[in-house]
Formats: structure tokens, C-alpha cells, sequence
């Protein structure tokens, strides 16, 4: 699963829209919607961690994604 589809799933799975994710998880609903459509190319590690630790997704699952092969 890519990253995007990750931050997705994992909001889908909350039963969350993307204003009550953005609310709660204090990352702009702006941000989530790019982060979740791959619109970022260099995702900030800062916003990662703060998205991983709300949706509880470990960083190392996460990390798996932006592996280069």
C-alpha cells in the first residue's frame, strides 16, 4: 500500500471526513487532502509523525513507503 493510500485508509477506517481529521489531528484539511492524493513530493517529517501518531500508524509502516528500490 502507498503512503497515500495509507493516510487514507487509515482516516476512512476512524470514520472521519477530512475536516474532522484535520480538526482533530491539528494538520491542516489543506494538507491531509494533498498528503492523501500525492500532491507532495517531499512529505515534512514533522506532519508524518503527526499524522502517523493520530491515526496510530507506526512510523516504521509508514516508512516502508518511501523506500527506493
Amino acid at each position: 500500500m502507498k503512503f497515500t493510500d495509507c493516510l487514507k485508509f487509515a482516516r476512512e477506517i476512524k470514520g472521519l471526513s477530512l475536516g474532522q481529521a484535520a480538526k482533530q489531528s491539528g494538520v491542516s484539511k489543506a494538507c491531509i487532502y494533498q498528503y492523501e492524493q500525492g500532491q507532495v513530493e517531499h512529505p515534512s517529517f514533522v506532519i508524518v509523525i503527526k499524522l502517523a501518531d493520530f491515526y496510530g500508524i507506526k512510523l516504521d509502516r509508514l516508512a516502508e513507503q518511501f523506500r527506493v528500490d
